[in-house]
């Protein structure tokens, strides 16, 4: 992965995880109200643990942020992301809610990441 600052990074992502998420945004609300009620255990593990070794990778090559564990912050991430879409989907979805979504969730992972990132510079000390 090309290296980026964190902001950049995680806009990337962000995009394109609600992109995938609202391109049907009618098929994304069905499946979250059986995804409950179905077996998805091992198909979702697999899916998970690839987009978990992804989500690391990006986080490993952020330009001006390094992470103690990016491992954990990969799934704290990835489960804020999940969360909160989710919880979007289950009221309706409606288009002013994507488009507050779209922005607040970049704020929420960005604060994150900010948070638990260690300055590069002070490594390199």
């Amino acid at each position: 992965m090309d290296a980026q600052p964190l902001q950049t990074a995680v806009e990337g992502l962000v995009k394109a995880f609600l992109d995938a998420k609202t391109a049907r945004v009618d098929i994304s609300q069905a499946l979250y109200l059986v995804a409950a009620e179905l077996d998805t255990t091992e198909l979702l593990g697999e899916i998970s643990k690839r987009l978990h070794g992804l989500t690391t990778a990006l986080l490993a090559s952020i330009q001006d942020a390094a992470f103690a564990d990016a491992s954990a912050a990969a799934f704290m991430l990835r489960a804020a992301m999940t969360g909160t879409t989710r919880a979007v989907f289950e009221r309706g979805a409606t288009p002013a809610a994507v488009r507050g979504l779209r922005t607040e969730l970049v704020t929420m992972c960005v604060a994150y990441l900010r948070a638990v990132a260690l300055e590069k510079a002070a490594l390199s000390r």
